[in-house]
C-alpha cells in the first residue's frame, strides 16, 4: 500500500474544509456583519447608574455593545461621526454600567463613579 496514495483524500478534505472554514467567516462577518462592536462612549454623571472611571486618563465612561448590522454607518476619515448611543428599545445594542460585578467580569482596574 501507497502512503501517498492513501493521504491524498486526507488532505484534499483538509483542504476542501479550511475553504468552506474560510467562505462561512467571510459571509458571517463581512456580508452578515454578524459581530459586536465595543465603544467606550462617555458617561454624564446626571445619567442612572455609575460610571467606569479611569483615573489614569480622569475619564468617565460608560460600555456599549452594539450589533454590527444595526449599528448607524460612519465613516472616521470624513469626520462627524456620533459617539454611539442606545436608543431606550432597541434588541440590538446593551449600554453597561459599572458595579462591582461589570468590573470583576470584564477584568477592569478602574473603578466605579
Amino acid at each position: 500500500m501507497n502512503f501517498q496514495s492513501n493521504s491524498r483524500p486526507f488532505f484534499l478534505l483538509i483542504l476542501v474544509s479550511f475553504v468552506l472554514v474560510l467562505i462561512l467567516s467571510w459571509h458571517k462577518y463581512f456580508i452578515n456583519k454578524d459581530y459586536l462592536l465595543y465603544a467606550q462612549v462617555t458617561c454624564d454623571e446626571t445619567e442612572v447608574g455609575s460610571c467606569f472611571f479611569n483615573e489614569e486618563n480622569d475619564y468617565r465612561y460608560k460600555i456599549i455593545y452594539y450589533l454590527a448590522k444595526a449599528a448607524p454607518r460612519c465613516e472616521p476619515e470624513r469626520g462627524g461621526c456620533q459617539e454611539l448611543s442606545c436608543p431606550a428599545a432597541s434588541p440590538h445594542c446593551q449600554t453597561i454600567f459599572c458595579t462591582e460585578e461589570t468590573l470583576k467580569k470584564l477584568n477592569l482596574s478602574d473603578q466605579c463613579r
